[in-house]
């Protein structure tokens, strides 16, 4: 016992600030665990898929005998678009591309090549109005794809990846895009189920078509889909048109949006645990976290261009011909609205 009453060594008496230096380090430390736990999971994401390739089977898809006029007009119409180089941009608008990519499945594929976007779209975080827009691009339409032929947009990806597709985007759409994201569908999938799934509403062709993967199949009405069902709903093509398509695209990002809002500690781990490896972006952590305070925002969606435009079948693939300089002003309108002038 006497051990115990034994006075302090000067050289410990001398040293008792190091008690509290551990306590708060201790206490820092623990204060740090969300920031840590969250950067941690934040780095599953993958930075780079530069290291892919062009996949030998996928050329320039587009057979032109008998529309060659009709192409004629169309690069035409390109060339003036791309004749300067104006991208529209300000400091309070945030955009950034999305883009869907169907793997098949294919771990093979995955591992080795780019896949064409099979859902492209821009979200667009305007601060002056609090409010993000979420516009469609149609996958069929034809754009100049940089140090390529002329070709559908969705072909942006499959010979660049994420920074052609963007780029591609930017310069045909004359916007200046801040970052970009894309998601396999795998990852599309889990997420709806890990969200409890979504509920839509179906006519009768889209019930009809989507048969096999609805639980309990009743004809056009309201239904709860799982997430293969969601994915198979956003897909769904030759129905109706490219414009219905990317609505219903709309309609389960809007409703995922809704109830992201909602969502539980438990589940938001499980998203960002299964998602997050799904997930190629140029965002670093702190910019996806900036993110945060834009889920307040109003929401509105569209489509580019805004006035419908009919696909064109040239010889079995849909194609979609647009007007740039209309593109050029619903973009403005869309995105920039009151906003006259561009700033950095």
């Amino acid at each position: 016992m006497a051990g115990y009453l034994t006075p302090a060594p000067k050289d410990f008496r001398r040293r008792r600030w190091v008690a509290p230096v551990v306590v708060a380090v201790l206490v820092l430390a623990l204060l740090a665990t969300p920031l840590g736990y969250l950067t941690l999971t934040l780095n599953k994401i993958n930075r780079d898929d530069s290291a892919k390739q062009i996949d030998p089977a996928i050329g320039n898809d587009l057979d032109r005998s008998g529309f060659e006029r009709l192409f004629e007009g169309a690069d035409a119409d390109i060339r003036a678009n791309l004749s300067d180089d104006i991208l529209w941009h300000h400091k309070d608008v945030v955009n950034i591309l999305l883009a869907g990519l169907d793997y098949g499945g294919n771990e093979g594929f995955k591992s080795q090549y780019w896949p064409r976007a099979d859902a492209i779209l821009l979200l667009s975080v305007n601060k002056q109005t609090r409010r993000v827009t979420v516009v469609s691009i149609s996958r069929a339409t034809y754009v100049a794809i940089p140090g390529f032929p002329n070709g559908r947009v969705n072909l942006g990806h499959a010979f660049g990846g994420a920074a052609l597709l963007k780029k591609t985007v930017e310069q045909n759409y004359k916007v200046r895009l801040d970052h970009v994201m894309t998601v396999d569908f795998d990852g599309f999938a889990a997420l709806v189920d890990i969200m409890g799934g979504v509920t839509v509403s179906l006519d009768e062709k889209e019930a009809e078509a989507l048969q096999e993967t609805l639980r309990n199949p009743h004809g056009a009405g309201s239904y709860e889909l799982t997430g293969s069902a969601a994915l198979a709903y956003t897909r769904l093509r030759y129905i109706d048109s490219d414009r219905a398509r990317t609505q219903r695209q709309r309609n389960v990002l809007e409703q995922l949006a809704q109830k992201a809002t909602q969502m539980d500690l438990n589940q938001i781990n499980q998203c960002i645990s299964s998602i997050l490896p799904l997930v190629t972006t140029d965002m670093t952590n702190l910019q996806l976290l900036s993110l945060l305070p834009y889920l307040r925002y109003d929401r509105s969606e569209a489509i580019i261009p805004r006035t419908a435009v009919p696909l064109t079948v040239v010889n079995g693939q849909e194609v979609l011909i647009l007007s740039w300089s209309t593109v050029r002003r619903d973009i403005h309108e869309l995105l920039y609205p009151g906003i006259q002038t561009m700033e950095d």
